[in-house]
């Protein structure tokens, strides 16, 4: 603490924050990188070193910009970003993103049940075939809804809202982020089931 003290008092005459007005910027950080440019076929993948990826199905017949590192790649359309995926470790390997084919699947929501795209996510398309299958559309939308999302968190809203909607109480009261809070009124539902039900016994 002293030693902090008395450089704060040796610097007091400092023109040091003048000084810093007349430096060079910062270099750009060095990135070791491929770039290619590849074009988009119809199922909305690239190629890129016998391996595919998805891309955002607007971008089907377009051409994009690849920047492939040694453990990712970053994939750019119009100088932005459009998405990232971890890169394949070998030959003839898919990597797929159901949120790159959300605005095909909602003018095809029947599409959905044989789509690689979910069947790319064993637990998602676990709920699916066992709450939405009458009501792909549905799934489709809250897809949407949790857009932007990490997978585990969409998984984990899906759940909830099979849960809820089986427990027959209102999804649309129950914020999307509040776990606890989606927890309790599942629980109070089913409870208040169960005691309607006591009750309509005790009637009888």
């Amino acid at each position: 603490e002293y030693l902090h003290n008395e450089l704060v008092k040796l610097n007091e005459s400092s023109l040091m924050e003048e000084e810093k007005k007349h430096l060079l910027p910062y270099r750009p950080k060095l990135e070791l990188a491929d770039i290619t440019i590849n074009k988009v076929n119809k199922y909305a993948f690239i190629q890129v070193e016998n391996n595919s990826y998805s891309v955002p199905d607007y971008l089907v017949g377009r051409s994009v910009s690849v920047k492939s590192y040694y453990d990712r790649l970053l994939i750019y359309s119009n100088n932005s970003i459009v998405c990232e995926h971890e890169k394949i470790d070998g030959d003839d390997g898919i990597r797929i993103n159901i949120y790159h084919y959300l605005d095909s699947l909602i003018r095809k929501p029947g599409a959905l049940k044989n789509s690689l795209a979910l069947k790319s996510v064993p637990e998602l398309k676990n709920i699916y075939d066992r709450y939405f299958t009458a009501n792909p559309k549905k799934f489709i939308k809250l897809l949407g809804e949790n857009q932007g999302r990490t997978l585990e968190d969409t998984i984990e809203n899906l759940k909830s809202h099979a849960l809820i909607s089986t427990a027959g109480v209102p999804t649309e009261v129950i914020p999307a982020e509040n776990q606890l809070n989606r927890n309790t009124k599942l629980q109070t539902g089913m409870y208040d089931k169960l005691c309607v039900g006591r009750e309509n016994s005790n009637a009888n």
